[in-house]
C-alpha cells in the first residue's frame, strides 16, 4: 500500500490574480462596475489547482487519452485527499485576520469587546450584546489589518493588550488591486465583439506573499512529479508551486482562565465558515441562522454572544457539469463566537483548538479566553 502523507503547498503568483466572487460574469450580466477579485481566494480555486497539478504528474491533461486519477476522486469528489487551508504567508510568517473582537484607534489605543452581563430582546432573540472592555472614543476595526501568530498568540491568551502599530500589518502592504479592461474577440476576423466590453480587478500580491493550503492523503511518491508553475484562479493566471513538509500553522491553545469552575471562551475562525459541507448540516437558511445565532453545535457550554463579519456570497465554476455553482453564504475568518462552560470542559476544547472537520477546511476554529 503507498505511503500517504501531508504536506504544504505554497503558491506564488507568477504576474497578477484573479479569484472572482459570486458576482455575474456572463454577458450582459453585472453592471457597469465590474468585477472584483476575491483575496484571500477560498478553497475551492485552490483545491481545483492542486488537484490538477497532481493529476498532471501523473500524465493526465485536460481532453487527453488519460483518465483524471480516482485517487483524486470526480468533481466535488474529493477521493482520498482533503485540505486545512489556505493560509497566507509573508517571508518566513503565516499570517492571520484579526478576531473581530479587537477594535483600536489610530493603531495607539486597543480595545477588545466581550458580552455584558446584561441581556437584551433583539430581532434575534434575547441576546447579551459585546461591549468594549475598555473603552475608545471613535475606535475602529481592525478589517485593513494581518496579524502574525505571535500577536495571535497574545489574543488568544486574553492577556492585557500593549501592541505597538508594527504588531500589525496592512492588507495594502501585502497586495493591491489592479482595474483591467477587456474584450471579446472573433476568432473568424480577429476584430472585436459589439457590446463585449468587460472590467475586471486583479489582486498583484507583494513578491514575498504566498497562498499556503496543507494537503492530506496524498501519495509521496506524486509530490515529486507535480508541475512547478500552476493555473490559479481565472483570467490564465499562473503561479509557482513549492511542496514542502507538514507543521502547525496556528499558535497553541492557552491555558483557560476558570473562576468558580466555570470557564468563558471564544471560538474563533481560522478560515472561513460555512453550513455546508460540516458533519450533518445542509445548505439551508436556518442552518446559517443557528450557526449564527448559537454557535457550532458540538462545541461544550452555551454559546452568549458573537462577534460576526459580513457574510459573503462564493460560487465558481463546476469544470465537471459546464455550469456555474450555487451560490454558498461564507462566514468570514475572523469572526468569533463567546460562550460560558464548565472548567471541567477544557481538557476537551483542546481537541477542538485547530479542528477541521471537513475535507475542504472550511471551519476551522481556535480557542481562546475572552480577556477582560
Amino acid at each position: 500500500m503507498a505511503s500517504l502523507t501531508t504536506s504544504i503547498w505554497e503558491f506564488k503568483a507568477i504576474d497578477t490574480l484573479f479569484f472572482r466572487d459570486g458576482t455575474p460574469h456572463n454577458a450582459g450580466e453585472g453592471g457597469g462596475l465590474g468585477i472584483k477579485s476575491i483575496f484571500p481566494p477560498y478553497i475551492f480555486t485552490l483545491q481545483g489547482a492542486i488537484r490538477a497539478g497532481l493529476a498532471m504528474g501523473q500524465g493526465w491533461v485536460p481532453n487527453g487519452d488519460i483518465s483524471f486519477p480516482e485517487e483524486l476522486g470526480d468533481g466535488d469528489d474529493l477521493g482520498e485527499i482533503s485540505f486545512e487551508g489556505p493560509y497566507l504567508k509573508y517571508g518566513e510568517d503565516h499570517l492571520f485576520t484579526v478576531p473581530l473582537n479587537l477594535v483600536h484607534k489610530d493603531l495607539k489605543q486597543f480595545s477588545r469587546v466581550a458580552p455584558q452581563e446584561k441581556s437584551y430582546d433583539t430581532d434575534m432573540g434575547r441576546v447579551r450584546l459585546p461591549i468594549l472592555v475598555e473603552a475608545i472614543k471613535g475606535a475602529k476595526s481592525m478589517n485593513d489589518f494581518m496579524i502574525k501568530e505571535d500577536v495571535l498568540n497574545i489574543l488568544l491568551s486574553g492577556e492585557k493588550l500593549t501592541f505597538s502599530k508594527e504588531d500589525f500589518i496592512n492588507k495594502s502592504k501585502l497586495w493591491k488591486e489592479e482595474e483591467r479592461t477587456g474584450i471579446a474577440i472573433e476568432k473568424a476576423t480577429g476584430t472585436s465583439k459589439d457590446g463585449m466590453l468587460y472590467f475586471t480587478s486583479h489582486i498583484r500580491p507583494e513578491p514575498e506573499l504566498s497562498i499556503a493550503v496543507k494537503v492530506k492523503g496524498i501519495n509521496k511518491e506524486w509530490l515529486q512529479k507535480v508541475p512547478s508553475v500552476l493555473a490559479l484562479g481565472g483570467e490564465g493566471r499562473m503561479a509557482t508551486v513549492e511542496i514542502t513538509d507538514d507543521k502547525t500553522i496556528f499558535p497553541p491553545m492557552p491555558e483557560l482562565k476558570t473562576e468558580a469552575g466555570k470557564i468563558r471562551f471564544t471560538v474563533t475562525l481560522l478560515t472561513p465558515g460555512c453550513v455546508w459541507p460540516f458533519e450533518t448540516m445542509q445548505n439551508t437558511t436556518k442552518d446559517m441562522e443557528d450557526l449564527i445565532k448559537k454557535g457550532y453545535p458540538s462545541i461544550p457550554g452555551n454559546c452568549v454572544s458573537a462577534c460576526i463579519g459580513k457574510l459573503k456570497q462564493v460560487g465558481g465554476f463546476d469544470l465537471k457539469k459546464r455550469e456555474p455553482r450555487p451560490l454558498i453564504p461564507i462566514i468570514p475568518q475572523g469572526s468569533m463566537w463567546f460562550y460560558e462552560g464548565d472548567a471541567k470542559d477544557a481538557d476537551t476544547l483542546k481537541k477542538f483548538h485547530g479542528r477541521v472537520v471537513n475535507p475542504l477546511g472550511f471551519n476551522q476554529i481556535i480557542i481562546g479566553n475572552w480577556g477582560g
